[in-house]
This record gives structure tokens, sequence and C-alpha cells, in this order.
């Protein structure tokens, strides 16, 4: 979601830079590797929430539903990702692009409910994100829609009804114990939605606190303009560009192993 013109919030910006630099360095690890594990667990597990709540505090500020000519875009990019994932991973992936074209209405037709409402939502929908959505070897789905709904919820508590977010986490966390348990009991595999909630959004919104309180000034370079202003290019760019590396990069090794390089005597 675009932060367009004179109403351009800077602390956002900022959001969006600095989970754009980590979001490059986590896909770099997914389709190059050579970093460490720890770096994808702790250290950049917080992408998404940041993400998610970029897109969603800025779609609840907007005073007008998304109109149709954004969920066309969205919907675009997300089978742009689903292609490039899908090739890599080589089994059908939907990524996080395509949980938001589904996530995306059904926050706006329950963001403004009653506390209570939005409560009992936060804690199923914690409760879910504990269960894989996919199906093993056949489809994997990044990110699902209960988990990006909790968060989009927290988010809209922080952009326009400032009330509640400290429950909401709460109820959030609590369901999602309850959805580990009976995961766990039914000896079900854990989705990974379970560590962005428990490690993941603590750092983010650690992240965003530390951000809304500084004044950084608005980011300059021509990086960080495609990074903040183009963020879905941004995306889809970078992912196509490190898939392109990753397989061009065997062959290329292979190739070179079958050069002879004759090194002449030194002058």
């Amino acid at each position: 979601m675009p932060n367009r013109g004179s109403q351009r919030i800077e602390w956002i910006d900022n959001l969006k830079l600095v989970a754009g630099i980590l979001m490059l360095v986590d896909h770099s690890a997914v389709f190059l590797g050579g970093i460490p594990d720890w770096v994808r667990v702790y250290a950049t597990r917080c992408v998404e929430p940041l993400y998610a709540f970029v897109f969603f505090y800025l779609l609840a500020q907007r005073c007008s539903p998304m109109g149709s000519a954004r969920y066309v875009v969205l919907a675009t990019a997300a089978a742009a990702e689903c292609i490039i994932l899908s090739r890599h991973y080589g089994t059908l992936t939907l990524g996080i692009l395509a949980s938001l074209v589904v996530t995306a209405p059904i926050f706006e037709a329950v963001r403004e409910k009653g506390i209570g409402i939005r409560l009992a939502i936060v804690s199923v929908a914690g409760f879910l994100s504990a269960f894989p959505f996919g199906v093993r070897d056949v489809i994997v789905i990044d990110y699902g829609v209960p988990l990006l709904l909790g968060q989009g919820l927290i988010a809209a508590s922080v952009a326009v009804l400032r009330t509640g977010m400290i429950r909401l986490f709460l109820f959030q966390f609590a369901g999602l114990l309850i959805g580990i348990c009976v995961v766990r009991i039914g000896e079900l595999d854990l989705s990974p939605s379970c560590l962005t909630v428990l490690v993941g959004q603590p750092v983010a919104v650690t992240l965003i606190l530390v951000l809304r309180g500084i004044h950084l000034g608005r980011p300059i370079g021509l990086a960080a303009r495609i990074i903040v202003g183009h963020p879905l290019i941004f995306y889809i760019g970078h992912l196509a560009l490190l898939a392109a590396v990753a397989r061009a990069y065997p062959i290329l090794v292979e190739i070179m192993s079958t050069v002879t390089w004759e090194i002449g005597p030194a002058s």
C-alpha cells in the first residue's frame, strides 16, 4: 500500500526502508544461502510483521475501501510471486501477496467492529495461525490469512482506533498458545507462523516504537526511493533477480570448471 504525496508519514517510510533491507537479506539466504540459520530465525523474522503493519496501517487510514485497480495490481503481483517461489521450491507456493488479496476485504469488513468482536476474531486468528494450511509436497501457503488478519486488526488499533492494542496482542498470543497445544496433541506439524508471532512480532513492535519516537528524516537515494515509494516493484523485482542468480550460478560454476586456464610465466 503506497504512502503517497504530501501526506507521507516519515516514520512509515523509514519502517519500509528497514523492512526492505532486512527482506533482501532474508531472501538472499533463501535463494543463495551462505547466511547462518539463526539470522532467518531471529533477525529477519520481523520482516513479515513489519510489512503487514505498514500495509494495514495505511489501509486503515483510508477513508474509502481499497479500489478495484489496487486489487488488480496486488493480484497480478501475487501471481508473479507465486510463479517465482513455485519454480524455486519445486512445489506450488502461495506467498504473502496471495494471502493479502484474500485478507484485505475481510479486514475492511471487520476493522471497525466493537472491541469484543475484534478480540474474538484476533483470538481465533491466533489459534488458526498455529496450523499449517498447505499440503506437504503439494502446496505451500506462506503467511496465511489468519496470521495477516490478526496483524491487520492490531495495526488498525494503532492507526485509527487507538484502543485495545495491548489486549489484541494478548488475545492473539493466547489463541496461538492454545492452537500450539492442539497441534502438538494431534501430532501435527506446527505452522512457521508460530515463530513469526512469538519471535518476529516482538522485534517488529520494538522497531516500530523506536522509529516512531525518533526523527531520522526521509530516506534519500534511488534505492531507498524504490523501496519506500514502489514496494511491490522492489519486492517482485528483487525476488526475480535473486531467482535468476540462483539458477544461473550453478551453470556458471559448471562452465568455469570445464575451462582449462593456462597461466604463462611472469614477465
